[in-house]
């Protein structure tokens, strides 16, 4: 009697203990798909959504197999090339020796001037292939979920953004509001910042983006585009605005009334100082500097910069408008990342300048452990900081905001977005 009895006060207890189990494990399946999902879906669901943000087809590295076809065909063109140009130089050299020839040696010399161009053009594109190739297996697994945690982390501090104030007319019914004057009345309103960002892991091509071809006018991100055409122009040859070839090693003497006061250094130096191309380049993109971009600008025209930016798929329209969008930025980051790696004189000197430059949103040198190059601009409708972090996988970050510059609201939300943005970074192990 007494077994039968243990045995029924064992199987209550037993039931009550695996009751208890089972509520607990329910309550922690619960709350571990609320913190996995972040919203009342499917886990699935939330890692498509997850993937198809980070995913970005214009960005992501061709296969290893791809490029390597890509390599052979480049390699072969540059040795036809090179056999062409040794025949061509080998025919001049004979019609040194011939009488009325002149006309024959100039057009073949333009000829051959014309095919070394070509030719190291091919050689930055063999360069370029190598290091995609460099970095076309490198890629390892990604924690979806541990990523969702850090894209929700900049959509949050996106949405938490700070307001800005605008003037607008006042109206009644689409009509304007004329005060005893006949002038427009304005009014204050305010609403939430508009904010764009583009992240990009130059080896791996995981990318994040949000409003990346929103449109602020921020004149002063051509300074940057100016930059990126003037080192690529150095390597393919581009005119300048009068039909020349454009010389990096051109000089321009500093004249009094091509002074500009606003940004830069240039303004307060000693007329008739002399100043070689390339040095303008080191003030464009170190100071941002007003008088090194209006002396360039006259010089090169908007036509030079075209032929650059569109060899790394930026809009050249938008930066002759002085327009900037996240994604135009990245692009020429990219390209720039590429050519700055150089080891020509005027690579070096770009790269310090980019590596020590004084201009900024926010001080985003504290952001980050790793050596950056940055590059920040301000304009009428907002604000850009474009920065390359030189971390064991190098990547790109671009926030651009019509938040006013200068304030300290700006800086600390920019702060707050890029360490989240550093952070995604940081999520693909």
């Amino acid at each position: 009697m007494n077994n039968e009895k243990n045995r029924k006060l064992l199987y209550a207890t037993v039931i009550a203990v695996l009751s208890i189990l089972l509520i607990a494990v329910s309550a922690v399946f619960i709350i571990t798909c609320k913190v996995l999902n972040g919203k009342n879906g499917e886990l699935a669901e939330y890692r498509a959504e997850v993937e198809k943000k980070l995913s970005d087809a214009a960005s992501v590295s061709e296969s290893e197999a791809a490029l390597l076809a890509k390599l052979k065909q480049a390699e072969d063109e540059k040795a036809d090339l090179t056999g062409r140009i040794d025949g061509m130089k080998a025919e001049l050299e004979k019609l040194k020796s011939e009488l009325n020839a002149d006309e024959k040696y100039a057009s073949l010399q333009a000829e051959i001037d014309e095919l070394e161009l070509t030719l190291a053009a091919k050689n930055k594109e063999i360069e370029n292939l190598k290091q995609d190739i460099l970095f076309a297996g490198n890629v390892s697994p990604v924690d979806v979920n541990l990523v969702y945690g850090s894209v929700k982390k900049i959509e949050d501090t996106i949405a938490s953004a700070p307001s800005v104030s605008k003037r607008v007319g006042r109206t009644v019914e689409g009509v304007p509001v004329l005060d005893e004057n006949g002038e427009v009345i304005y009014d204050t309103a305010y609403s939430p910042a508009s904010v764009s960002v583009c992240y990009l892991d130059i080896g791996r091509g995981n990318a994040y983006n949000c409003g990346e071809k929103t449109e602020y006018q921020i004149p002063g991100i051509k300074n940057l585009a100016y930059a990126y055409a003037m080192m690529y122009a150095e390597i393919n040859g581009t005119q300048d605005e009068e039909g020349n070839a454009f010389s990096i090693e051109g000089s321009y003497v500093l004249d009094k009334k091509d002074v500009n006061p606003g940004t830069g250094v240039l303004k307060s130096e000693e007329p008739g100082t002399e100043y070689s191309y390339r040095d303008l380049l080191f003030y464009l993109i170190k100071y941002g500097d007003e008088t090194a971009f209006d002396v360039l600008n006259a010089k090169l025209g908007s036509s030079f910069v075209a032929p650059a930016l569109r060899s790394i798929g930026a809009d050249a329209s938008l930066f002759t408008e002085g327009k900037a969008t996240a994604q135009n930025v990245r692009a020429l980051l990219r390209g720039l990342y590429v050519l700055l790696e150089g080891s020509s004189s005027t690579a070096v000197k770009a790269k310090n300048a980019f590596e020590t430059s004084v201009c900024g949103v926010t001080n985003v040198n504290d952001l980050f452990a790793d050596k950056i190059g940055h590059f920040s601009a301000a304009g009428e409708s907002g604000c850009a900081e474009a920065v390359v972090v030189y971390a064991e996988r190098p990547y790109i970050v671009v926030v651009i905001s019509d938040l006013p510059y200068g304030t300290k609201t700006t800086s600390d939300f920019f702060t707050d977005l890029i360490s989240s943005i550093r952070s995604l970074h940081s999520s693909f192990n």
